[in-house]
């Protein structure tokens, strides 16, 4: 007989037998269910005997779990169609079963208590849908199995007292659904009233009629409006009146108590607590912490125990001496009164009161548990070496592979990262014991994360008995494996939790990756929540957004269809709907992690920030509107960072979109100019005076000497104490800030134990680190002697082309400031000055003469390097800006032209020393090598003016002169000219970008030095929160800049905006566009299954042909083979 017929028979049978195998019970407990559950009542002698039935049960299993499990077992192998009703893992069901058990037959000889304990599991099983039938198939299939344990010595009256006791539990189970349904819709509804939130449409309204509603006037449709008025009520009641008295004092002082009058649960009941002396109950703020968890999922008895199972680990970090629940009980009933003042009748009292007394009695069998655990389970983990824990982690994945081999499927990680998970899998189990808070919060998060894995939830529940298994056979006693279940079965049970709910059909389309889904999805969606839907998925306190988890799924098609739909603006008659608020709300970072994770999504969502007109005006002009609100401004009204990200990237079509050239230019234009010349400014006139004091005027022969030597001493001071010392103290401040912020970073990424103090072995490994960074900053400075032909320092590369001129700048100002230095120490004047100021100031004196000539040298290169410096003001205009930029890229090839170059002149310099020692010099002077060396140099660079017929007297020296010639001249001029040739086309292609890149990188720089008060100022200028036209006399959205355009430019043949008629609710989701339903997936849907149709007919042709025209006459279809590895 087949095993689901053969249960069927046995539930059937089992109903049948139900009366009769029923013991007497007191008149009250034989009504029907429906009526009153009553008190089971039993003979003594026979319940002694039940329970020492039971206990030899018991010891046959050897342990509550085995026999537990064998129930288990025995149960769905009777009706395998039950096990749907119980999602926990086996283990932790089993125990369950058994403990349950246990309890209730110890507990049958006392009935109020027995009638306590089957309410509390009638609780805690509101969810599951309790029948006749199923209570017949649990009921026998237990007494079959102890009947079967014991080889047939259970008795009939034993047998009919267990028949008997699990009825009446089963029973209990259902009257509690069916009676307490009313208190849970009260519990709902009076919950709702506390917490009530806003709708779509009212919020809406408030956003609209924000100016009015700050008037404070009451509406209807106001949802604050009850707590408001109830605000008033308690005001009034702590005040001791009604608020009409006339003393103005007094009125204002009822004012303010009415201001801050909570309206809340959570602020009431602080409140309350406070004033029935429950101030050091700190225990009672956990359970007001976990309160709306547990009431907003009243009806949900596995929330529920999930609930009261994590406060109870909260609870237990407290002193158990200063836990009393009955205070929370009276400290609620108070709070519920004075909020639902108007609602609260007696009905609501006992429906809180109810709900209560079972939250107690689950919290009181849960306390004691967590201490006993918590040592039991780390006592076992402290005894557990290196090699044990890795056998135990190894141990797991077999287990769990041969429970549910499909699981291989999903931990495709490699072998170090699987340890590491099993590794994490066993530390928090101990940990939630020591850190519930943050414990659970991680593995909220750990779940949301886990919905964008998509994996199936099946799959915890064998994992956690394989497990349990593990360390079952690794010798565990039997309360740490019972500590090691109870906990990683709350665990899984969270992270199920976080991952069914989390996977919205949003999230679902995401994991799927399928745009077509997803499109499906959000058909469905309320327009005013639609980017709610794609942003922000909530479980909890926890939140997730969809486009993050498909940017980091690498889902990019789905990702970019999200981002598509955001930037999308929709109109109704009412507002417009453009997410780009909420998008930068929820992601206030979306340009980094663009840049870093999807930069191909960069021109999508710069594109989707720009209206166009599709109606030029008579002009040819065409309007614009460039949505940069948030590219210039944060969510706290700071410059955003956003063009920093973007100058990061260094990517110069990016740079040159639309979009970031308005943020940069406008920018540019009303801050960064002004501070960038008035900085400049210093140079110039550094420049000015370093000219006039070593060049101009120390060569002037006539007029006032004594003046113009004055007037040198005054310059070179004015160079040497504000320049010098100003480029000093800059970068003493760069690298103390450099070298703080460096130390800050490493000490914290060092300090694991996190305790805020530093020892000596994290104080060398400090110093290590440090070390190696200073040594990183060196190599990377250090980078242009370097060539480095590898691909990633290729686009490394490519994106320090915008820094070249910022990084060049700052060595010339290094390099500057140390030849000052230098020319400091080398002075003339200074040399010169003996404490007679009758002829000083001079630079001619003896002891000035032997460093005369080094100081011109060093006057002439600090000559050269002032101009350098000057460099940065090509910045002002883009074109010079790229110009220097490409020239300064090409300049390594020409680097490696004379390092080549170089080569040959010192190879053929010294060769053609040895052959020439007494050549005539008329044609060059080959005599010696530095001889050599300057007129083959001469010869390369076209200066060689000497006779070539001379040469013709020694052969061999014109013979090495022709052959350098050819290879310096012929090769590596030529060599170097394709090289720039190449060089110049991989750049200017991107010129114009490059230079945009430099100036962005300036500005970013520049903003930093921005004051408040004149970002404020421009802010303003900007006009940012205005709503600003689309078309004429169409008031459009906020955040934007409107600028003209040449309509030829960018072609718009129609409207961007998606406009619909019909209803106007934020609530009701957008009507399905018949003139573009036909889009392009489904376009493609359609040839895709028309092309199948075909060839189908095809081959069917083909076939039909070969056969009618025999073996050996190739069929029209006989070359279309649908299975074909090659099709």
């Amino acid at each position: 007989m087949p095993r689901s017929l053969k249960g069927l028979v046995k539930a059937q049978l089992a109903v049948n037998r139900l009366r009769s195998l029923t013991p007497s019970r007191s008149k009250s407990q034989t009504n029907d269910a429906d009526q009153d559950l009553g008190l089971f009542t039993v003979d003594p002698a026979v319940a002694r005997a039940t329970q020492e039935a039971w206990a030899q049960f018991i010891a046959t299993f050897e342990s509550v779990d085995n026999a537990g499990e064998a129930i288990y077992v025995a149960i769905f192998e009777s009706a395998p169609a039950l096990q749907s009703l119980f999602s926990q893992p086996k283990t932790v069901q089993a125990v369950k079963f058994g403990t349950a058990l246990t309890s209730l037959i110890n507990t049958m000889t006392d009935a109020p208590a027995l009638k306590v304990a089957v309410e509390t599991l009638g609780f805690q099983h509101l969810h599951v849908e309790v029948t006749n039938v199923r209570l017949a198939v649990f009921r026998d299939s237990i007494v079959e199995l102890i009947d079967l344990e014991m080889e047939g010595k259970l008795s009939e009256e034993v047998s009919s007292t267990l028949v008997a006791l699990m009825t009446y539990v089963g029973k209990g189970i259902m009257f509690v659904k069916t009676h307490h349904g009313e208190r849970l819709k009260i519990l709902t509804a009076s919950w709702a009233a506390l917490s009530a939130k806003p709708t779509a449409a009212q919020e809406a309204a408030a956003h609209e009629d924000s100016e009015s509603d700050e008037g404070g006037s009451e509406s209807p449709s106001n949802p604050l409006t009850p707590k408001t008025k109830t605000g008033r009520s308690l005001g009034n009641m702590l005040n001791g009146g009604s608020g009409s008295k006339n003393d103005s004092g007094e009125l204002k002082g009822k004012a303010k108590t009415k201001s801050v009058m909570p309206t809340t649960f959570d602020g009431m009941f602080r409140i309350n607590s406070a004033v029935m002396g429950f101030n050091k109950s700190v225990w009672m703020y956990e359970v007001l912490e976990s309160f709306d968890g547990i009431v907003s999922n009243v009806s949900n008895s596995n929330r529920v125990k999930e609930e009261t199972d994590v406060l109870a680990l909260k609870i237990a970090k407290h002193p158990q001496e200063s836990i009393n629940l009955p205070d929370f009980k009276a400290c609620m009933l108070a709070t519920l009164r004075s909020l639902l003042l108007k609602q609260w009748t007696s009905v609501h009292e006992e429906a809180w009161s109810w709900m209560w007394e079972n939250i107690a009695r689950m919290l009181l069998n849960s306390l004691p548990l967590p201490p006993r655990y918590e040592t039991a389970l780390s006592d076992f983990l402290d005894s557990c070496d290196e090699r044990k824990m890795f056998e135990m982690r190894k141990a797991i994945y077999t287990a769990f592979f041969h429970e549910a081999p499909v699981g291989q499927d999903y931990f495709v990680q490699s072998n170090s990262r699987l340890h590491f998970i099993a590794e994490r899998v066993i530390a928090m189990t101990l940990e939630i014991y020591h850190q519930p808070r943050r414990l659970v919060a991680e593995i909220s998060v750990l779940g949301l994360r886990h919905v964008g894995f998509g994996i199936p939830t099946e799959l915890f529940s064998p994992f956690v008995t394989a497990c349990v298994a593990v360390l079952q056979d690794m010798g565990a006693d039997t309360l740490a494996v019972e500590a090691y279940r109870w906990s990683l079965g709350l665990v899984a049970k969270i992270l199920v939790r976080m991952i069914q709910e989390g996977s919205t059909v949003v999230m679902k389309a995401i994991n799927a990756n399928s745009q077509k889904q997803l499109k499906k999805a959000l058909s469905g969606a309320p327009r005013g929540n639609r980017s709610s839907w794609l942003l922000d998925v909530q479980v909890g306190d926890q939140h997730i957004s969809p486009l993050s988890i498909a940017i980091e799924n690498r889902s990019i098609d789905v990702a970019q269809v999200i981002l598509k739909d955001l930037l999308t603006i929709r109109a109704d008659r009412d507002r417009y709907y453009y997410g780009v608020d909420e998008l930068f709300r929820r992601h206030t970072d979306i340009i980094k992690v663009l840049c870093e994770d999807a930069p191909m999504l960069l021109t999508t969502l710069l594109e989707g920030l720009i209206w166009r007109s599709h109606r030029p005006d008579a002009n040819g002009m065409r309007r614009v509107n460039y949505y940069v609100k948030h590219l210039l401004i944060d969510n706290d009204g700071n410059f955003s960072d956003a063009l920093r990200w973007l100058t990061a990237n260094g990517d110069p079509g990016i740079i040159s979109s639309p979009v970031v050239v308005l943020v940069s230019d406008s920018l540019w234009r009303l801050i960064v100019y002004k501070q960038f010349m008035i900085e400049k400014l210093r140079d110039i006139v550094s420049v000015v005076v370093f000219v006039l004091t070593q060049g101009i005027l120390p060569n002037l022969d006539g007029g006032n000497q004594r003046a113009i030597g004055w007037c040198i001493l005054f310059g070179r001071t004015f160079t040497y104490v504000f320049v010098m010392g100003r480029q000093s103290m800059t970068f003493c401040v760069r690298i103390w800030t450099w070298s703080r912020n460096e130390m800050r970073r490493i000490f914290e990424e060092i300090d694991t134990d996190h305790n805020g103090t530093i020892d000596w072995s994290e104080f060398i490994q400090a110093s290590t680190a440090f070390k190696q960074s200073v040594q990183n900053e060196i190599d990377k400075a250090l980078k242009i002697f370097r060539d480095d032909d590898s691909l990633a320092s290729m686009q490394e590369d490519r994106k320090a082309i915008a820094q070249k001129g910022k990084t060049m700048n700052t060595v010339f100002e290094i390099l500057l400031m140390l030849l000052l230095a230098v020319m400091f120490f080398c002075e003339p004047m200074l040399l010169c000055f003996d404490g007679s100021l009758e002829e000083w100031p001079t630079n001619s004196c003896p002891n000035a003469d032997p460093v005369k000539y080094q100081y011109s040298i060093l006057s002439m290169s600090g000559v050269v390097i002032h101009w350098f410096t000057l460099g940065e003001l090509a910045v002002l205009s883009t074109q010079v800006s790229a110009f220097l930029l490409v020239c300064s890229h090409v300049m390594a090839d020409v680097v490696q032209f004379l390092t080549a170059l170089s080569f040959l002149i010192l190879m053929f310099g010294s060769a053609i020393t040895i052959l020439c020692r007494e050549c005539s010099t008329e044609a060059g002077d080959f005599t010696d090598m530095a001889n050599a060396m300057v007129s083959l140099f001469s010869v390369t660079l076209g200066f060689y003016e000497g006779d070539w017929r001379q040469l013709q007297e020694e052969p061999p020296l014109l013979l090495a002169i022709f052959i350098f010639v050819m290879c310096s001249s012929v090769l590596l001029l030529n060599l170097l000219i394709a090289q720039l040739n190449l060089s110049y086309e991989y750049v200017a292609q991107d010129m114009l970008g490059f230079a945009r890149l430099h100036r962005a990188s300036l500005i970013v720089e520049q903003m930093a030095a921005c004051t408040k008060e004149k970002w404020e100022k421009t802010k303003e200028s900007l006009k940012l929160d205005q709503p600003i036209e689309f078309d004429e006399g169409d008031l459009g959205i906020s955040g934007g800049i409107p600028v003209p355009e040449l309509a030829s430019l960018n072609r718009c043949t129609r409207e961007s905006i998606i406009r619909y008629g019909g209803s106007t609710s934020p609530e009701a989701p957008w009507p399905e566009d018949k003139t573009h339903s036909a889009n392009e997936l489904s376009q493609l849907d359609r040839i895709e299954v028309a092309m199948l149709k075909t060839l189908k007919h095809i081959s069917k042709e083909g076939r039909d042909g070969h056969v009618a025209g025999g073996a050996d006459t190739p069929s029209s279809g006989s070359n279309v083979s649908l299975g074909s590895p090659e099709n």
